[in-house]
């Protein structure tokens, strides 16, 4: 069973991670109130937590780029 996924899907998949990117720092202060919980650590784990919240948006941004720039490489596999 094959399944032909198509370009534009994975393209607005890849517009939803960037969107996820752009829109994660409101939504950590606002809503979840991020940055009075992070004070409550210790430096360390301060640290800890900003560089993982760090590294999540950024690979959503970067899957995001990759699925606008080459969703066509994204369905072949073999580049």
């Amino acid at each position: 069973m094959k399944i032909d996924i198509p370009n534009w899907l994975i393209i607005a998949g890849g517009i939803g991670q960037i969107f996820t990117a752009l829109i994660y720092p409101y939504i950590r202060h606002k809503v979840f109130d991020w940055y009075n919980d992070v004070k409550q650590l210790k430096p360390l784990n301060q640290e800890i937590v900003k560089t993982y919240g760090r590294y999540i948006q950024g690979l959503n941004f970067s899957f995001g780029l990759i699925a606008i720039l080459i969703p066509s490489d994204l369905k072949n596999q073999t580049n």
